[in-house]
């Protein structure tokens, strides 16, 4: 038995193990391969296989991985996703934390819930959204999807496999990419394919294309023979993501994609996920950017605290809400006591329903209007949708400017998935946010320890 493994401090390890187990007698000892990793860097390697028959190796078999042909096809091959490529049923998840007395300085027992019965399915070549704050559960449920988590109730199933009783057939048939790329910098973007493909036992002749493949899909040509410790931010995000892309996996999970990348990495991903998307695959992909998933997502789960408030494609939940939204701006940098003023004068006229005032946007008065208000308000209903709303701006305007509030701006826009998050959760999706990252930064400080002589 002979191993080999790569420890970096980027908390890479990898472990390849290749055990025979045979007799004294000298007779041909049987073979299984076993690939494993573990910590930042995890990926969907081949486990044991030979008894599961699930191999993709060159040693025992030159066919493609059985697991990836389960998806559903039609005669002519072509997709049809009748049956769910992931589904999650009922799930719940929490975790115990610590939280300091306050008469004492011990620290008694909590239970924090990050999934409270989410259900779901996830069709084949789908693009699926999970969206919400932070501390709203998305990286719960995707760890729940790879493997890496188990459900305190519920069941997640990818390609028709539990993925607690069948974790090793899972991790055969899916892609992880997490938000911390896992790459070492002492080694060449090339370099880390090339170790990765290994590990998947690739074939070296398909493993030298698919990473051409992959290196022109993810513009890294000026980069991939460089060392990793040279790269930016959006160059590691994309070896990452080539990375979880090497082996062709049918289901590919992404924790964040895009975060704190500029404009032009966020293209290239985006590009790189909708052509991966296209040829048949599966992708579940978090985010709390709005723009991201109204451009990438054919279909988006909210979750909110836990809960999975609204599911459906993009346009299709902005279609439920209906209707349009104003901004109204009393003043550029409006004190809270004027905004809360001119809001109460505008409901006193009965032109406002519903209506908030967005600490987050200098107090800007933030306008829900239904197409039934407009009846309402004895607007003209021969008027197309566009002049109707116009007429019940200027109102806004006449009605403001009659009650002595000179108006800075007014603008109108569509419905977004903002909006949809405010209806089914009644807050802003801005302010969950924040108060989610403050919450959490408040718990990751330390308590000051007691020295011996206080004690």
């Amino acid at each position: 038995m002979w191993q080999t493994g790569l420890h970096s401090s980027t908390s890479l390890y990898w472990s390849c193990t290749l055990g025979a187990t045979g007799t004294s007698t000298g007779k041909p000892a049987s073979v299984a391969h076993r690939c494993s990793v573990s910590a930042a860097g995890f990926r969907a390697a081949p486990m044991p296989c030979i008894r599961r028959g699930v191999c993709t190796s060159r040693t025992h078999s030159r066919t493609s991985n059985p697991l990836k042909m389960q998806r559903n096809t039609d005669p002519a091959g072509n997709s049809i996703g009748i049956e769910p490529t992931v589904r999650v049923e009922d799930v719940y998840k929490s975790f115990q934390d610590k939280k300091k007395s306050l008469f004492s300085w011990r620290f008694e027992a909590l239970t924090v819930p990050a999934l409270r019965g989410v259900s779901l399915d996830v069709y084949a070549g789908e693009v699926f959204g999970l969206l919400g704050p932070n501390s709203s559960g998305k990286t719960t449920l995707l760890r729940c999807m790879s493997t890496l988590c188990k459900p305190d109730r519920g069941a997640v199933y990818v390609l028709g496999k539990h993925t607690v009783r069948e974790s090793f057939a899972v991790r055969h048939c899916i892609g992880v990419v997490f938000q911390d790329a896992g790459v070492d910098k002492i080694l060449t973007g090339r370099e880390h394919m090339e170790l990765f493909g290994n590990l998947y036992h690739m074939p070296p002749a398909h493993l030298r294309r698919r990473i051409d493949e992959l290196v022109g899909m993810l513009e890294l040509e000026p980069y991939v023979d460089r060392l990793t410790g040279t790269y930016s931010g959006g160059i590691k995000r994309r070896l990452d993501l080539a990375l979880g892309l090497l082996h062709e996996p049918s289901v590919l999970l992404l924790d964040e994609p895009t975060v704190g990348l500029d404009l032009s990495s966020r293209r290239v991903i985006w590009n790189a996920v909708r052509k991966y998307a296209t040829a048949g695959n599966t992708i579940v992909f978090t985010s709390h950017y709005l723009e991201e998933v109204e451009i990438l997502a054919d279909r988006v789960a909210i979750l909110d605290e836990g809960v999975s408030i609204a599911v459906g494609s993009p346009p299709d939940l902005k279609r439920q809400i209906g209707g349009r939204r104003f901004t109204i701006r009393v003043e550029e940098f409006c004190p809270e006591n004027i905004a809360q003023a001119a809001l109460e004068a505008l409901r006193s006229e009965g032109i406002v329903e519903r209506a908030q005032i967005n600490a987050f946007d200098y107090n800007a008065l933030e306008l829900f209007v239904e197409p039934e208000l407009l009846d309402q308000l004895g607007i003209d209903p021969s008027l197309n949708e566009d002049e109707a709303y116009s007429v019940y701006a200027e109102r806004i305007r006449q009605t403001l400017k009659g009650k002595g509030f000179d108006l800075f701006g007014i603008t109108e826009r569509g419905v977004s998935l903002s909006d949809v998050y405010m209806s089914f959760a009644g807050r802003d999706f801005r302010a969950a946010d924040e108060a989610a990252r403050l919450d959490a930064s408040t718990k990751k400080r330390k308590p000051k320890r007691r020295s011996s002589l206080e004690s």
